[in-house]
């Protein structure tokens, strides 16, 4: 029952958490979207299971996610909007959001996780980030110039990348990284 992580990347107002709305909506199981944003829409009705959360409290709220989701039979989506304010990913922190992408995979979560800049999410003391369990990178609208650094992480030249906001490609982060697809996020879901 192993599931496949995600990272989602790219500028503010590229659209990132539209992309992320429309994988929710989308989600052929149970699913929870978090986000610390106050002003996240509530969905029109909720199929059972599928829940939106925002001014969520993180870690407490990964945390309390992390074991519903956990308990499962089927492959559970667990969406993460915002992830820069959630502290799991800050040096020396052991927190929820990390466990949730260390451990959980094999348990039927999937994380989808959001941040503008992860680059120095990475873990400087074990050298091997949380954001290295994720199956593939998606970025999200046209790259910025102080994306310099993360595109030079992953390898990418910026004209792998998109030059329109809701516009995605899908990255395998294999040595060297490949990009497996591309489109258009619908913006019904902003």
């Amino acid at each position: 029952m192993d599931a496949e992580h995600v990272l989602v990347t790219g500028p503010s107002g590229g659209g990132k958490t539209t992309f992320l709305r429309e994988c929710h909506a989308r989600h052929n199981g149970p699913s929870v979207f978090l986000t610390t944003k106050g002003n996240e829409r509530k969905a029109k009705s909720n199929p059972p299971y599928r829940i939106r959360k925002s001014s969520c409290a993180y870690p407490h709220d990964i945390e309390v996610v992390r074991e519903w989701a956990q308990s499962r039979s089927e492959i559970t989506q667990v969406i993460v909007d915002e992830c820069d304010n959630a502290p799991t990913f800050l040096d020396g922190d052991d927190g929820p959001l990390r466990g949730m992408l260390h451990e959980d995979r094999s348990r039927g979560v999937k994380a989808g996780i959001a941040a503008q800049n992860p680059q120095d999410r990475q873990n400087n003391t074990w050298k091997y980030g949380p954001l290295q369990q994720c199956k593939h990178g998606v970025w999200v609208g046209p790259a910025k110039t102080w994306h310099r650094g993360f595109r030079q992480w992953l390898n990418l030249a910026a004209k792998q990348l998109p030059n329109e906001n809701y516009s995605y490609v899908v990255i395998d982060p294999q040595d060297p990284p490949v990009v497996v697809d591309q489109g258009e996020t619908d913006p019904s879901f902003g």
